[in-house]
């Protein structure tokens, strides 16, 4: 997706399989909440904690978002009214073939922000995660800089 952007970072994000920005700013995380119990067997009368569910958490995207393309927004915007789940992908700049995929329900979806005839739209959206975020890598793997934000890959 060639975008007016002068300032990305050449990240990318698709929707459903289709590009529709370059990352300005990307952030996430999820958490896994413990199971307290207290056992019969506990001689000092302590809860013990043990690995509970995890939240997938939020990703939350700031991009650079084509214009001219209203159809790709348009989907966007249909999605997060239907509340369906799609798949998400960022696509990493570097010198491999690096994505995090994974599927989630657009939770907060901006109107683009219109700078100027010369200026990128930008679009900001929040993406509810289901499920497990999957990491690949493609090539000579190096320091992604996302990873430690999406999920600590």
């Amino acid at each position: 997706m060639a975008t007016k952007a002068t300032a990305g970072s050449g990240t990318i994000i698709k929707w459903n399989g289709t590009t529709v920005g370059e990352v300005i700013s990307l952030s996430g995380g999820r958490t896994r909440n413990p199971v307290e119990i207290l056992s019969v067997a506990t001689t000092n009368n302590t809860k013990e904690r043990c690995p509970g569910s995890i939240n997938s958490g939020r990703v939350n995207i700031k991009m650079f978002y084509d214009g001219a393309d209203s159809s790709t927004y348009n989907t966007m915007n249909s999605d997060y009214h239907s509340g369906v789940s799609r798949s998400l992908t960022v696509e990493a700049n570097d010198a491999t073939t690096s994505t995090w995929t994974g599927n989630g329900i657009i939770m907060g979806l901006t109107v683009a922000e219109f700078g100027g005839p010369d200026d990128p739209n930008v679009v900001t959206m929040s993406v509810a995660m289901s499920g497990l975020f999957a990491f690949a890598v493609t090539g000579d793997y190096g320091h992604l800089g996302y990873g430690d934000l999406l999920y600590g890959s």
